[in-house]
């Protein structure tokens, strides 16, 4: 008996388990989806002539309308917009990738912007609820934050449990970014904050 002859049941075998191996490696790859990609888990099969699936939601929720109304109270010279995206207050600076800042804000919005009587945008307003505690929720806020700041918007946050009486918010809303004229020079100087 020759070598080979005597090693060739080894290597069959050997053959047999390196194809297995292979084969389990490739069913386990295409099987996995891959990072990033979610498998849906009902396929989605849109039918033209079915009826659409929606039903009005509310725009705002109770504390939201508390806030709402109060703004307007407060705030009657100027327009009180709520749901506002991101992205319809600020545009990316020219030289930068505008796609790539732009996909940054494209999902975040304000509960409210206070815009001024010739459109010019005073201040966003974020009402925090208890969701605002969740760590991921303070990152896209603390991103938000960010970005208004950035643009020059001033940010202004109430807890939802205790929305501002209107003398308050005019202050806190319109404290820094109203302009006073200096009774000497007739000149623009930027107001001191006020603090309640």
């Amino acid at each position: 008996m020759d070598i080979v002859s005597f090693f060739s049941p080894f290597f069959d075998f050997l053959w047999w388990v390196i194809l297995l191996c292979t084969a389990v490696v490739i069913i386990i790859t295409l099987a996995t989806p891959k990072k990033g990609r979610k498998s849906p888990k009902s396929p989605f099969k849109y039918d033209p002539k079915a009826p659409w699936p929606f039903t009005k939601a509310r725009l705002l929720t109770d504390a939201e309308k508390e806030a709402f109304d109060r703004l307007r109270d407060a705030l009657p010279q100027h327009y009180i917009f709520a749901q506002v995206q991101l992205s319809q207050m600020m545009d990316v600076k020219p030289g930068h990738d505008f796609r790539q800042w732009f996909n940054r804000i494209s999902r975040m919005s304000a509960d409210f912007v206070v815009v001024s009587s010739d459109l010019d945008t005073v201040a966003a307003i974020e009402i925090d609820d208890t969701t605002h505690r969740d760590p991921k929720r303070m990152e896209a806020d603390s991103k938000k934050a960010k970005a208004l700041k950035a643009a020059g918007i001033k940010l202004v946050r109430w807890d939802a449990r205790r929305v501002p009486k209107p003398e308050v918010i005019r202050q806190e809303v319109l404290g820094v970014v109203q302009k006073a004229v200096n009774p000497v020079s007739h000149t623009e100087i930027e107001s001191v904050e006020v603090v309640p």
